[in-house]
């Protein structure tokens, strides 16, 4: 475990149907980072607990210390407000996913609630993580018992046999069922009365619930159960839980329910499906050609070798039922942004070193009784590695308290040099035979689809270098333009690097400047918009420097990343820093 958190755990209630732990934070600076380690103790604490527990509730709470300044008439002020993040109570089962419920209900969810404070005009920004606190409790809201009758839509199929008991041990008559087929009268009772020892239920009490399945699993070595649940008011079935050791005697079971009109509490009942296609196929269309389903995504298949081959990856892949959008205009999803498959022209890499000094007493002019400044990051050198397409690949460095107006000055030059060449406009050289491939060509290489008419065809080349590319929708070769930006790589500039370039960029280049940000003081990404590009007769157009964190793409820090690429591969290094070891 990472030495910069620390976990508590504290004891078990309720018969142990209640675990709660605490992780607290003994150094994380960002939220992304803290997660990312809270989840190495997450995944393994919630796998044990559902080796007890067949389904849980899991819920956390985030606690963290916010801030903002204060104006007075005694200057500046700092005031820290202690803030509770809860997230939903969310059901887990041994079936879901832990990484992507980690991310989506508790990890990006809470990281959306900080936001959202910060955004919202408070004021108040993110200073401290303080501490997460995670609970889990057992939760099993389905425990079959007595008969329930089948719903006049389900037993029309002919696809359930529904035992009539008259106790709590309906699971048992559904399992007995689906081995013993009875086919005079399989709803009666009596029929299975005779086998009731042919089933070991050692320490499995009725009624039985979800979570005791895979236990009976374990005491029954050649059977294997699916779950299905009947939705009445979408009138579809959908999986409830689906078993990962598919054994010899494979049983789908179905999970009816119905509120007691007298005490409003639910009632579950299990039926055998002794009909999978029958009960599932009116559902997805109304052909009654018989459908072959995959009975854990409940997609179908019209011939066995197909549903076969599917199988091997859907057991793998597939947690949950797969819902494909309804036919009509809406049903699929195609790449449209076909100028993003263009290289690019102009990239830069770069990055900065600044180091910590006692701040001075113009440091110290706000502060107040509560505040003062304790250290200053002073930058004392940047360095850059600039390339692309079009541009002459070179490292250059700078060391001394004005560097980062220096590499304002170097990203300004760089700027100027990408639009002339991307301003540039090459007539089109073909020779006879790329006019012969235009001709004949029926597809356009843009977006791959065909011509419909001959006078939507036209030809395409690069407005650098006059070459034909080939023929293309019109439509299509007037939006394959190449983007006029410089993309400048930082890492870690969502929370560091950007407040020492910001104010030099808006001091230093006349433009205006775009920003995304988190919050008041994070900036996700920003572009400087350099005018000095702009066409002297319109105004418009001109090039814009776009300012973007790896960080977000590689969450692991430079040094981290960088012993991972072999020596014989930091060519840079090498030939600029040639004294140095690059091992």
């Amino acid at each position: 475990m990472s030495d910069l958190i620390e976990i508590e755990q504290r004891e078990s209630a309720f018969q142990n149907r209640l675990s709660t732990f605490r992780i607290t934070n003994k150094g994380h600076k960002d939220l992304d980072a803290f997660f990312e380690d809270c989840f190495k103790y997450f995944e393994p604490m919630i796998e044990s607990l559902l080796d007890v527990h067949y389904m849980i509730k899991v819920s956390t709470c985030l606690q963290a210390i916010f801030e903002k300044s204060v104006i007075s008439d005694c200057g500046e002020t700092k005031v820290t407000q202690t803030i509770f993040i809860h997230s939903n109570s969310e059901i887990v089962d041994f079936e879901t996913f832990l990484a992507s419920f980690y991310d989506e209900y508790i990890a990006n969810y809470i990281k959306n609630r900080v936001t959202e404070i910060e955004l919202r005009g408070s004021g108040f920004s993110l200073k401290e993580i303080v501490e997460i606190e995670m609970q889990a409790c057992s939760y099993d809201p389905y425990n079959g018992a007595t008969y329930i009758k089948t719903p006049k839509k389900l037993d029309s199929k002919k696809a359930i046999i529904n035992v009539q008991n008259d106790d709590n041990q309906c699971f048992k008559y559904a399992i007995l069922s689906a081995i013993k087929d009875i086919k005079k009268n399989p709803q009666r009772v009596s029929h299975y009365k005779r086998y009731d020892n042919e089933l070991n239920f050692t320490d499995i009490k009725f009624p039985v619930g979800l979570k005791n399945l895979k236990k009976f699993e374990e005491l029954n070595p050649m059977i294997s159960i699916n779950v299905y649940m009947w939705n009445e008011e979408s009138e579809k079935v959908r999986p409830l839980r689906l078993t990962k050791n598919v054994k010899s005697t494979h049983i789908h079971l179905l999970l009816l329910t119905e509120v007691d009109k007298n005490n409003e509490t639910p009632k579950s009942h299990y039926c055998w499906i002794k009909n999978l296609s029958a009960l599932l196929s009116a559902q997805v269309s109304k052909n009654c050609r018989k459908k072959l389903f995959c009975d854990r995504c409940l997609n179908h298949f019209m011939h066995f070798e197909k549903l076969e081959e599917h199988k091997l990856a859907c057991l793998n892949q597939n947690e949950y039922q797969i819902i494909m959008p309804k036919p009509g205009l809406d049903d699929t999803v195609t790449f449209e942004h076909y100028y993003k498959q263009l290289p690019v022209d102009f990239v830069v890499y770069a990055d900065i070193e600044s180091i910590l000094r006692k701040p001075s007493d113009d440091d110290n002019s706000f502060k107040s009784e509560k505040t003062s400044a304790f250290q200053k990051h002073e930058v004392f050198s940047i360095g850059f590695y600039s390339t692309g397409a079009y541009a002459d690949s070179r490292y250059r460095s700078y060391r001394g308290p004005d560097c980062v107006e220096w590499f304002v000055s170097e990203m300004e030059s760089i700027a100027h040099t990408a639009s002339e060449v991307l301003s540039n406009n090459e007539p089109m050289e073909m020779t006879n035979e790329e006019e012969v491939l235009f001709i004949w060509a029926e597809e356009c290489h843009i977006c791959g689809k065909p011509f419909f008419e001959e006078t939507d065809k036209v030809r395409d080349h690069c407005h650098n270098s006059g070459a034909f590319r080939g023929a293309a929708h019109n439509t299509c070769n007037l939006n394959y333009q190449r983007a006029k930006y410089v993309t400048v790589v930082f890492h870690n500039l969502s929370n560091y690097d950007s407040h020492f370039i910001v104010k030099a960029l808006a001091q230093k280049i006349a433009g205006d400047i775009s920003i995304i940000p988190r919050n008041d003081e994070v900036y996700i990404s920003f572009s400087k918009h350099v005018d000095g590009t702009r066409d002297a007769r319109t105004g418009r157009g001109g090039v814009k420097l776009r300012f973007i964190d790896s960080f977000r793409f590689m969450s692991r820090s430079l040094d981290f990343l960088s012993s991972k690429l072999p020596s014989e591969q930091k060519r840079i290094l090498k030939s600029e820093f040639c004294n140095i070891s690059s091992t």
